[in-house]
């Protein structure tokens, strides 16, 4: 599968927003550029997850550095995994790739884009170690914000179609972190 898309977001009969929003839930790593001529496009883009937007005409000077910083993300994104100790052992998490942690007694099932993995480990260690992106929606679930797809009172949807629960006494939480961090994107 490719690292990076380039989108029209006009192309004849299809939408390239809607096409990027689906690339998105099936492959969340796939960085997405889009391509137009048409600039009023610019504000429904924000409701998909993308890399870049550009402008045509295209010169090769915007197309190199565009590519370039797209590259370095990705690149920095593959050596970005965190060490973690447990039980004597050192455990290697990557976070960009982490959609959530489910905790099941005393075992953390770590539910990645593409696998799970278990490690013996109590959630509110790992939480302090992943930091601000990721964030306790009930006590047995830390969910990664770059991965929700919606939220309601008591449940979050993720790209994945995963739907976890949300407490009582988490949802305002969850919801300002969630509003912080697309305010942001």
């Amino acid at each position: 599968k490719p690292d990076i898309i380039f989108m029209d977001i006009d192309f004849g009969a299809s939408d390239g927003i809607e096409l990027t929003k689906k690339i998105n839930a099936a492959f969340p790593k796939i960085k997405i550029i889009y391509v137009t001529s048409y600039t009023e496009y610019a504000t429904r883009i924000y409701n998909s997850k993308f890399a870049n937007f550009v402008t045509k005409p295209l010169n090769e000077s915007k197309v190199s550095t565009l590519l370039d910083n797209v590259l370095k993300e990705i690149e920095t994104q593959r050596n970005s995994a965190v060490p973690f100790s447990v039980n004597n052992k050192t455990v290697m998490i990557y976070p960009e790739e982490l959609c959530y942690i489910e905790s099941m007694k005393r075992k953390a099932v770590f539910h990645y884009i593409d696998r799970t993995e278990d490690i013996y480990c109590k959630t509110a260690e790992l939480s302090e170690k992943l930091g601000k992106n990721f964030v306790l929606c009930h006590r047995s679930y830390i969910v990664h914000l770059r991965y929700i797809k919606e939220i309601t009172a008591t449940t979050v949807e993720l790209y994945s179609n995963d739907i976890l629960p949300v407490s009582r006494s988490r949802a305002a939480e969850l919801k300002a972190a969630y509003l912080e961090y697309i305010s942001k994107i």
